[in-house]
């Protein structure tokens, strides 16, 4: 293999100057390290001059860059060591989806992941989990990163055993998403051989696409004027010409220019960054105030002479021609509403626009509310270990809920005055009291016999959920409570639905947005289903402007309504996954920048005679979820009637028809 440009080390089991040592050793110009913990662990990213890589950010598990090679070509790359623990792994994925930037940037990261991506890519030893596998392709393809074909062995790491006890595994791998891959066409992936180590190496082999150039093309070496500001400039400058053995000559003169360009290169990528890619940051409209161009003739303009249809769209063209880029793009992100309205004073310190004295003085301290604890002071241990459990907000609320009797079981629900039957719906036996519900009901019993936990709840001191709590805090390790807290969650949850049953009759309706921070529009999903499932619309579409995710659900739901109010569907449970904006529906937001829409929303519920609006976990949205990102990628109107879609039929069964 020729001498590569860049190079990704993973267990380089280095810190501190011996990391340093090692890029000296090797040859290379720059590197960026992130030191071991103790004898595992460490990575490393390597480059030559030819190349300019400039930070974006890292971690114990990645280092993210910015390229820009010899050839002028620029991408994202990443260089990937997943953890050997199965249990931070999950941590791991999620790091790579947050790395995700714009679709449209080319992007590849490479390294060890530690995971495979199906059976078929290990040899000997005990099978690996099907789980683990799903949520390594489930990252990559949230990702948009595929697996770049390759040339050579395709078992990556060797145990070194030999017989039955040898195992090999694919662990090593590049990935890389559309753009880049359109980008490198020609690009190839070499598995390499040992080399002194237990993984080979695999080398990315980038072919230049440029006509009539045999020779490399060197990068232009351009002066930044902002260095010369810089106290430490002239030093830098001094430094590189003093390493030089002056003679005269104008070969001399040439290696000292080269060799002063690269000392200045490295030490302003080190001090000011990628100024470049500042500048477009700070020229982000989103900060700015606006600053608007004054119009012809000096007639004033209105919101509404910016408006035009009847379903009041922005008038892109007036916009354009009257304001400038910074505000266009801010006024184009507020949504319109159906309804016409006067204008009206709001707070801006507020999410639904209205003037509070509390909102007035955080605006002015600039401080956050402190949490109260509604529990008496023996409880504060208790509590302040359940409050750190990592369980979801909803298992933690109902734990709290089950603390204080307020579940609304039926002896409850007889307390405040409701007549219904006070015996256990499951069982029919006893009276149902929380206590009950969670721990005696036969049911509950089955449940919890088969766990560890069975010894202490049958010698429980106490009779209610609190009291076992409060002792069970002292005697167990936060793992375990919280194991606790997550079955009794269940065993509620379960006891609701014999309660409540699902409803028969109705359609369902579910809406999400598809929504990237640095795109100038959004993509949105609807699905209309029966009750047993069956398609009778969907819609796949991509809206224009620049929203917040609050404000391309609320969009959504917008269009979802509209769409099933065109094809005359009626009676309908919508479901999505945004509980933002359940909560934003049952507010009174009309001040709000959203607020047009939620009253469009309204509307729209009246029209179709909507049942209700559910949350429901986003692993149950999956459908809606692929058709915003068909939407969003297409950049077009899709409209499906009374059958499938073809892009999420592999992945009806995901979601919870039920």
């Amino acid at each position: 293999m020729s001498s590569p440009c860049m190079v990704f080390l993973s267990e380089t089991r280095l810190f501190g100057r011996r990391a340093t040592n090692l890029r000296k050793r090797l040859g290379f110009d720059g590197m960026i390290h992130v030191d071991s913990e103790g004898r595992s662990g460490g990575i490393a990213l390597l480059w030559r001059d030819a190349w300019h890589v400039s930070l974006r950010n890292f971690s114990r598990s990645h280092i993210d860059v910015d390229v820009i090679s010899d050839s002028g070509d620029q991408w994202q790359f990443t260089g990937f060591y997943g953890p050997p623990k199965k249990k931070a792994r999950r941590h791991a994925w999620d790091l790579l989806k947050r790395l995700r930037s714009n679709p449209e940037v080319p992007w590849i990261c490479g390294g060890d992941f530690n995971e495979i991506l199906s059976p078929s890519e290990v040899a000997g030893g005990g099978e690996r989990s099907l789980n683990e596998m799903w949520a390594f392709r489930e990252a990559l393809d949230w990702c948009d990163l595929s697996d770049m074909d390759f040339v050579g062995p395709k078992l990556t790491w060797d145990n070194r055993r030999s017989g039955d006890a040898n195992i090999q595994v694919r662990l090593d791998r590049f990935v890389a998403n559309t753009s880049w891959r359109l980008k490198f066409r020609a690009a190839k992936v070499v598995v390499l051989d040992y080399w002194g180590s237990d993984h080979r190496a695999i080398s990315l082999q980038l072919v230049p696409t440029r006509r009539n150039s045999n020779k490399p093309i060197s990068r232009f070496f351009r002066f930044e004027p902002l260095w010369v500001k810089h106290e430490e400039c002239p030093r830098i400058v001094e430094d590189s010409w003093k390493t030089l053995q002056l003679d005269g000559s104008p070969s001399c003169l040439v290696s000292g220019l080269t060799a002063c360009a690269g000392s200045l290169r490295r030490w302003g990528s080190k001090t000011f960054g990628n100024i470049p890619r500042q500048v477009a940051r700070l020229q982000k409209p989103s900060s700015f105030r606006v600053i608007t161009k004054r119009p012809e003739g000096g007639e004033l303009l209105r919101v509404a002479d910016l408006m035009m249809g009847r379903n009041r769209e922005w008038d892109k063209d007036k916009i354009e021609s009257a304001l400038w880029p910074v505000d266009q793009e801010i006024i184009l992100s507020i949504p319109l509403g159906n309804a016409s309205a006067g204008d009206k004073w709001a707070w801006y310190y507020d999410s639904k626009g209205l003037y509070k004295v509390r909102s007035g003085y955080r605006a002015i301290m600039d401080s956050k509310l402190t949490e109260s604890s509604s529990s008496d002071n023996s409880d504060v241990p208790c509590w302040r270990k359940l409050w750190r459990l990592p369980i979801p907000p909803k298992t933690r609320l109902f734990v709290w809920r089950a603390f204080h009797e307020i579940l609304p079981t039926m002896v409850s629900l007889r307390h405040r005055g409701i007549d219904c039957d006070i015996l256990c719906p499951r069982c029919k036996d006893v009276m149902e009291s929380s206590s009950h519900t969670i721990f005696d009901c036969p049911t509950s019993c089955a449940v919890w016999r088969r766990s560890r936990f069975w010894e202490k709840i049958e010698d429980r001191r106490a009779r209610s959920f609190a009291d076992f709590l409060r002792v069970l805090s002292t005697e167990v390790s936060s793992v375990d409570l919280a194991l606790v807290c997550w079955l009794a969650w269940k065993l509620w949850s379960e006891r609701n639905k014999v309660v409540h049953g699902g409803e028969v009759g109705y359609l369902k309706l579910n809406i999400d947005a598809s929504v990237f921070p640095s795109s100038n529009h959004i993509g949105i999903g609807a699905a209309i289903r029966d009750d047993k499932g069956s398609f009778l619309g969907a819609l796949a579409i991509s809206v224009e402007g620049s929203f917040s995710p609050f404000v391309a659900e609320c969009l959504a739901l917008r269009e979802g309504l509209r769409f099933a109010k065109e094809i005359e569907c009626v009676d309908i449970v919508v479901e999505t996954d945004a509980i933002n904006v359940i909560s934003a529906i049952k507010d009174n937001r009309e001040l709000s920048t959203e607020g047009p829409i939620l009253e469009d929303v309204k509307q729209l519920f009246a029209q179709v005679r909507s049942i209700g609006i559910h949350h429901i976990r986003r692993s149950a949205n999956h459908v809606a979820h692929l058709l915003a990102r068909f939407g969003f990628n297409s950049k077009c109107t899709n409209v499906w009637i009374s059958e499938t879609p073809s892009v999420v039929s592999n992945a009806v069964s995901i979601d919870d028809i039920a």
